[in-house]
């Protein structure tokens, strides 16, 4: 800590920022492999092959996400604890 802040609101920002966007990296995907197993069963289903059109949904991912989320407000409420204790001393 250079200038004597351990909890930047600078961090606590990207923190955020890289929790919503796993969350959506990770719902995109299971939306792209949904739409591409849909499509693959249409253009199949015609032929002797019986193709499986399954919903997949990666929780790991989205509870990662979701992780990093709750570090990023843990790392908020550190920084309003830190701004009180400045000003009380």
């Amino acid at each position: 800590t250079r200038r004597g802040k351990v909890f930047p609101k600078k961090n606590i920002t990207w923190l955020t920022w890289a929790g919503v966007l796993m969350i959506l990296m990770a719902l995109s995907m299971d939306i792209s492999t949904y739409l591409e197993r849909t499509i693959a069963y249409d253009l199949l289903q015609q032929t002797q092959w019986q193709p499986e059109a399954r919903v997949s949904i990666h929780i790991i991912r989205i509870l990662f996400g979701l992780t990093i989320i709750f570090m990023a407000e843990v790392f908020k409420i550190g920084r309003e604890i830190q701004e009180d204790q400045e000003l009380t001393i």
